[in-house]
C-alpha cells in the first residue's frame, strides 16, 4: 500500500513540475485534493487557505467549474487522480491527504486540515 501511495504522490509531484505556471499548479493541487477529499472522512480541504491561494491568483470558483476557463485543468487532474485511487481503499485517501496536502504535505502543503 505505501509503494502506491508513494506512486499516486510522484505522479502528483510530476504533474506539478511539468504546471505551466504556478496558477495552473494551483489549479492541479486543487483538484487533486477535491479528489483525495471525497474518499477520506478524516481530512477536508481547508477553505481558507483554498480560497487565500484562490484569491491571490484571482481564480473564481466559476472558473474551475464546468465552462470556466480553468475546467478543462481541474477535469483531467480530477480524472487521473480518481483513476489512481480507484485502485485503493479509502484508508489509503487518507493516508495521502495527510502526506500530501496536511500540515507537512509534499505537494501542497497545509491545503488540507483533519477534520474536527
Amino acid at each position: 500500500m505505501k509503494k502506491t501511495i508513494g506512486l499516486v504522490v510522484a505522479m502528483l509531484l510530476s504533474t506539478a513540475a511539468n504546471a505551466q505556471s504556478l496558477h495552473h499548479k494551483w489549479i492541479e493541487n486543487l483538484a487533486g485534493a477535491i479528489v483525495v477529499q471525497s474518499r477520506c472522512a478524516t481530512w477536508t480541504i481547508d477553505p481558507k487557505h483554498a480560497s487565500d491561494i484562490s484569491n491571490f491568483f484571482k481564480i473564481r470558483i466559476e472558473d474551475m467549474s464546468p465552462g470556466g476557463r480553468d475546467w478543462p485543468q481541474m477535469e483531467r487532474v480530477i480524472t487521473e487522480i480518481t483513476a489512481q485511487l480507484n485502485s485503493m481503499d479509502d484508508s489509503a485517501a487518507c493516508v495521502m491527504a495527510e502526506s500530501a496536502y496536511g500540515p507537512k504535505g509534499l505537494v501542497s502543503p497545509n491545503m488540507m486540515i483533519r477534520k474536527q
